[in-house]
């Protein structure tokens, strides 16, 4: 291994702000484009927030139809806070997601740094060197990516248990690197990660514990080595928070703990037969990599190049630890859809980047990476706007302006909903309600805004939406009904 070519940080400096920028502006075309916030179940995410800051439902919050929540509360809890502080909007629904991709990309900094600095390094492009390089493409492909860009801007958990569990598997790494005493903090942010994904998206957070124990074996040489980790000190506390929120749920529903969390959100994942998994296996492959393109052919590359007999001596031994690990799962169930393959992008986004720089002789797969990063940045940008199912349907986008509409209308007063199809249109947590499935026949004394998906007799429509397909094209309709008078009916 040669030791790394120093040259004048301020060149790699302007490298990386060039590279960070482009994710930005990209970042900023996919939020500027049509809003997907109907797509999957997002409507119940918000409503969830809405319940814990309007009704103070904080350990079992429920939808807008009144159904109980299915995930564990991290993200509105975050969200909570923003939208108790400036008000429901995209933004303070959003923001958590966000920040999560910002600090996902931080952490794919350090992990490409630690990998690439153990490899032998050379003067490449501009000045730069490869392990450099390298540096900066893993944090490239994983930025200008459609999958991180969707999940950027969503109000779901998705990226911020990405983000805990990429935490968690970094702060592993440092720990176990480290003799007692030292290691200490790492060994708390290891099981902190844990703890937080479990309560982002439950079970999943198992892997990066299965992986640290594995890891002082494989890469330290001894089991022994787990102590490092400090499991006698932190791994209760962190247990205790892993199952809070379940055994909390417990306390209040137990028919709803046995038979919706465990019956249908983990039980429907094993409903087929038990080889059922495994025939379909192929399907792994695929979402792995139909969800990362263009980056993603690099992975064919690598499984070309790759030294797999020194694998354990490799520095992206760990990454390829972890990736196996994250894939048992997924070999095992039938219930797969692209957006649950994110935790594994975060560290094959280094695999790509060392493909890249490193599996091929010459710099034709540098320069064509380069080359590649632009022109991904416009089919981005022409996908978000163009071709995308929430730029092609615009329920999304069409509910937004009719939100917009309708809060400079009623002057914060306040507003009553008739039922809608709650599960995809997200209206009445964009207006700081949630009526938990009770729909009122007539207006209260006082009168009040309606919405519905009709203006009833003798009432005039004061905003209209744009035809919905999500809901048949119905339009929304918001009205003002004088105390007493019918509605919903």
């Amino acid at each position: 291994m040669t030791t790394l070519r120093r040259h004048p940080r301020g060149r790699f400096l302007a490298v990386a702000a060039t590279l960070i920028l482009l994710i930005v502006v990209s970042l900023a075309l996919r939020i500027a484009s049509p809003s997907d916030i109907v797509s999957r179940d997002q409507s119940r995410t918000v409503s969830y927030t809405i319940d814990i800051v309007k009704n103070g439902n904080l350990i079992l919050a429920a939808d807008a139809d009144g159904f109980p929540a299915t995930k564990p509360p991290l993200i509105n809890y975050f969200s909570a806070l923003l939208v108790a502080a400036f008000g429901p909007g995209e933004w303070t629904f959003m923001f958590p997601s966000l920040l999560a991709f910002f600090g996902t990309l931080w952490l794919i900094y350090l992990i490409a740094r630690d990998v690439f600095t153990r490899l032998p390094s050379e003067p490449s492009l501009g000045g730069l060197t490869t392990a450099e390089w390298a540096t900066l493409l893993a944090v490239a492909f994983y930025g200008l990516s459609p999958m991180a860009l969707r999940l950027a801007f969503v109000a779901r958990p998705d990226m911020v248990l990405v983000f805990f569990l990429t935490l968690s598997f970094y702060a592993a790494n440092r720990a176990l690197a480290q003799p007692k005493p030292k290691g200490a903090g790492w060994a708390f942010l290891f099981w902190a990660g844990a703890s937080l994904a479990a309560l982002a998206k439950g079970p999943i957070a198992l892997l990066p514990v299965a992986y640290s124990f594995l890891a002082a074996k494989i890469f330290h040489g001894d089991w022994r080595l787990a102590i490092r980790l400090r499991p006698a000190i932190v791994a209760p506390l962190a247990l205790i928070v892993a199952l809070a929120w379940p055994v909390a749920v417990y306390v209040l529903d137990q028919n709803h703990f046995r038979l919706v969390l465990l019956g249908e959100e983990l039980g429907g994942q094993f409903k087929d037969a038990w080889y059922a998994g495994v025939l379909s296996v192929w399907e792994v492959p695929f979402f792995l990599l139909s969800r990362f393109m263009p980056w993603s052919l690099l992975l064919i590359v690598a499984a070309f190049y790759f030294p797999w007999r020194r694998w354990r001596a490799h520095p992206l031994g760990p990454s390829l630890l972890y990736v196996a690990l994250l894939a048992i799962p997924f070999v095992l169930v039938t219930s797969r859809r692209g957006d649950r393959f994110a935790p594994f992008y975060p560290l094959l986004t280094v695999v790509c980047a060392w493909a890249a720089v490193y599996a091929m002789r010459g710099q034709a797969l540098l320069r064509a990476s380069l080359a590649a990063l632009p022109l991904s940045a416009i089919g981005l940008a022409v996908y978000f706007f163009f071709l995308s199912d929430q730029a092609k349907d615009l329920t999304g986008q069409r509910l937004l302006d009719f939100v917009h509409e309708a809060k400079a209308a009623m002057h914060g007063q306040p507003v009553v909903f008739c039922k809608t199809e709650n599960r995809g249109l997200a209206l009445q947590a964009f207006l700081g309600v949630n009526q938990r499935g009770s729909y009122p026949t007539e207006a209260p004394p006082s009168g009040a805004w309606v919405i519905a998906y009709k203006a009833t007799e003798g009432s005039r429509a004061v905003v209209r939406s744009e035809p919905l397909s999500l809901v048949g094209g119905e339009r929304l309709f918001l009205f003002r009904a004088e105390g007493g008078s019918p509605i919903c009916r």
